[in-house]
This record gives C-alpha cells, sequence and structure tokens, in this order.
C-alpha cells in the first residue's frame, strides 16, 4: 500500500513567508520535501511551487533531493512566477534530468477569478500528448466541498489520467463519501484523494477525532482499489 501513498509537497519556507497567523503552526520550523516524505515513510512526494518557491533560479540545487524519493511529480498550474508554457518546458526539462518525475499537476485549476489557472483545452491535449509518449500522467485537483463538479470541468478531467478529490473545510469530513462518489459518477479517471493534516478552510489544527475518522475511512478505500492512492497535505507541516 505505501506505493500509493504520497505527499502534497511545499517548500520549507512554505509557513514561515505567509501573511495568515494559522492557529498551531510553527512558522520557524522547517523541513525540505523529501525529508518530510522519507520521515513519514512515503515514498512519493507531489511538488507544487507556491508562493513562486522554489524560484527557478533555485531548481538546479533544490531539485536533486527528490532523487531519494521513488516518485514525484512537478506542477504545471501554481502560483509560481512562470506563465503556462514556460513551466510546462521547465517540466519536461526536469523530466529528462529526473527519471522519477511520472506526473505533470494541475493545481488550483478550476477558480473562475483571479486565481484562475485555466488555459485553453488544445493546449492541455498538446501537453498530454507529449506526457503519453514518455509515460508520463497528468493529474488534477478539485475540490469538493469549494468548486463543485461543473459540467465545464469534465473534458479537463476526462483528459487527466488521475483526479485528486480535496475536502478544504474540517467542518465537512463527513460528507467525503458522498465527494468521493459524485466524483466517481462524474468522471471513470482514478480518484487520488487527498488529506489534509490541518483544518485550512477552518484556520485550526485538525482534532484527532476527524483525523482518525479520515484514516480509517480511507484505509477502507484503498484496501478496496477504490481509490488509486492517497495525498497527505502537506510536506512543511511535518
Amino acid at each position: 500500500m505505501a506505493d500509493r501513498l504520497w505527499m502534497w509537497g511545499h517548500h520549507r519556507d512554505f509557513f514561515l513567508k505567509s501573511k495568515k497567523d494559522r492557529e498551531g503552526i510553527a512558522h520557524e520550523t522547517r523541513i525540505d520535501q523529501a525529508d518530510a516524505c522519507i520521515s513519514f515513510g512515503i515514498p512519493n512526494c507531489c511538488c507544487i511551487r507556491c508562493g513562486n518557491r522554489p524560484e527557478k533560479a533555485e531548481l538546479p540545487e533544490y531539485m536533486p533531493q527528490f532523487r531519494r524519493l521513488k516518485r514525484f511529480a512537478w506542477s504545471i498550474t501554481d502560483s509560481a512566477a512562470e506563465k503556462f508554457d514556460e513551466k510546462v518546458e521547465i517540466g519536461f526539462r526536469l523530466a529528462d534530468e529526473y527519471p522519477n518525475l511520472t506526473h505533470f499537476w494541475l493545481d488550483d485549476y478550476f477558480y473562475e477569478d483571479e486565481k484562475s489557472h485555466m488555459q485553453p483545452f488544445e493546449k492541455l491535449v498538446a501537453v498530454k500528448e507529449r506526457l503519453t509518449e514518455r509515460g508520463m500522467r497528468l493529474a488534477c485537483v478539485i475540490y469538493g466541498d469549494d468548486n463543485g463538479f461543473k459540467e465545464s470541468f469534465r473534458p479537463t478531467l476526462n483528459l487527466c489520467d488521475e483526479v485528486s478529490c480535496w475536502v478544504w473545510n474540517g467542518k465537512n469530513i463527513g460528507a467525503m463519501a458522498d465527494y468521493i462518489r459524485r466524483l466517481r459518477d462524474f468522471t471513470a479517471r482514478p480518484v487520488l484523494l487527498g488529506l489534509y493534516m490541518y483544518d485550512f478552510g477552518g484556520n485550526r489544527q485538525m482534532r484527532a477525532e476527524p483525523m482518525e475518522r479520515q484514516l480509517r475511512f480511507v484505509e477502507r478505500l484503498l484496501d478496496d482499489r477504490a481509490l488509486s492512492g492517497l495525498i497527505f497535505h502537506c510536506t512543511p507541516l511535518v
């Protein structure tokens, strides 16, 4: 089962640079992505650039840590400074150098405001074709309790090899089974379930009882092969 486990990876300064005062997070305590995964016994990491970290100039020194993991992923939509096309090309150059880079990620893709990362569909098709030629995969994030399951999302999700479902608000954890059922009805793509280790929607630490409830629930789904994998969010919390 361990091979189906991932961690959502952010730069070690993710919380240090945060403008939000989040309950219970020690902003000065930092850990790199690969170290966080190894400490949890999780072999795979989604390297998602948030707040433009790591910066493009940092990548030659930053990326070798991922050689220590079985697999890692690269975000092509995120809050890094480059435009979409350049992020894609950076990713393919990294794939030439790192054979264990297996996925490209569309993170926060469906927002319909200033945070939107949506691209012309034909661009996504071209990226998917290049990934398929290399035996790599395209994955996309969707929030069951935020932007939901809109018909306009379906072509993008169906293009992807895997879809990752997340429940942003801790108060909605009890509805997780319903979100997964709705997603499986919405698209036939394999589901990677995102599991928060902090209640970002409620801006508070994840309490022990809902965290244990999540783990027991997803353990059954993994055993039943109802999920292709599980992603713990996120490495700076370790």
